[in-house]
């Protein structure tokens, strides 16, 4: 049996009472620091499955909404107890205590809009004269001799594209960014997400964070927005932890 490590926090914090990765999930203290872990059967690396990723983000989850946490990677397994003081916690003792110090009471909320690819790009070429004229030109001629047309028709809609989804992150963010301590937006990796926006907010103004954001959706009903959240501060301590 070996030990599985979700997390660095503070003593004190209580365990959630859930099934984790491998086991219930119990606290570790030691000194200033405590390790959030569970007992889990395996011997070398543990594979990703759905299952153990699923449990991995619902402790996580549990725990950001009541204590300050620094989320560590799925897969973080060593031999027993002694080695999760050993060789996590007492290495880093000062760094792991400055993070938790700079990390006191905050937590991430993940805001992602998504616009319909299709209903914006009407709305692109039919407010875009040089757009229109580039489609008419177009379809007066044969396939071969439109060739560049059709490029430069092509890289006119996606420039016009790309300067709406910037709008869109500036009008999000700015909208957001007075309720956060730090903001991440992400280059967004789905097609049709716009603004994937990390939000560094304190946990106390998650009523605040949660009607700003509605009211976003509200304001801007022909897009999807996406809320998640409170989480640890994962976009925030990316190899710090």
């Amino acid at each position: 049996m070996t030990t599985y490590v979700y997390a660095i926090t503070r003593p004190g914090t209580a365990a959630p009472d859930l099934e984790g990765v491998g086991g219930p999930v119990r606290v570790l203290a030691w000194e200033q620091l405590a390790a959030v872990v569970s007992d889990v059967d395996v011997d070398g690396e543990l594979p990703a499955t759905a299952r153990g990723l699923k449990a991995h983000a619902r402790v996580l989850e549990a725990l950001a909404t009541q204590a300050t946490v620094l989320p560590l990677r799925f897969g973080t397994v060593v031999d027993d107890d002694a080695a999760v003081v050993e060789q996590v916690l007492r290495p880093r003792a000062e760094a792991l205590a400055a993070l938790l110090d700079r990390f006191t009471g905050l937590v991430e909320v993940d805001v992602r809009v998504l616009d319909e690819d299709e209903v914006l790009l009407r709305e692109v070429v039919s407010g875009d004269a040089a757009v229109q004229a580039l489609q008419r030109k177009v379809a007066r001629v044969g396939p071969t001799a439109g060739y560049y047309d059709r490029i430069r028709l092509g890289e006119h809609v996606a420039e016009r594209l790309r300067q709406r989804h910037a709008r869109e992150v500036d009008d999000v963010v700015a909208a957001l960014r007075p309720l956060a301590v730090d903001v991440k937006v992400k280059e967004p990796s789905l097609q049709g997400l716009v603004v994937d926006a990390a939000l560094l907010v304190e946990r106390d103004r998650l009523a605040e964070v949660d009607a700003a954001v509605d009211a976003v959706a509200r304001k801007r009903q022909d897009l999807t927005v996406r809320y998640l959240g409170p989480n640890p501060p994962y976009s925030f301590t990316v190899g710090e932890v």
